[in-house]
């Protein structure tokens, strides 16, 4: 399933980890709102921002087509 651009809001979001010298300076936790049926998925799992993106897309699509399949 491809969802278009238009229906969603990427947005990086801070997770509070806790300080030290091996803290990640980045932002790598990604927040995608689906904005038709205001569904909010965050998803910071992998180190990477651009692999957490992907993965969050995935649970996204795969959320948006249970809603369709109930409906």
């Amino acid at each position: 399933m491809k969802i278009p651009a238009e229906h969603i809001r990427i947005t990086p979001t801070n997770k509070p980890y806790p300080g030290g010298q091996h803290t990640s300076r980045s932002t790598p936790t990604v927040t995608i709102e689906y904005l038709p049926d205001e569904l909010k998925v965050t998803c910071g799992i992998e180190r990477s921002q651009l692999r957490n993106k992907e993965l969050a897309m995935r649970m996204l699509e795969l959320a948006v087509l249970g809603r369709e399949q109930k409906n």
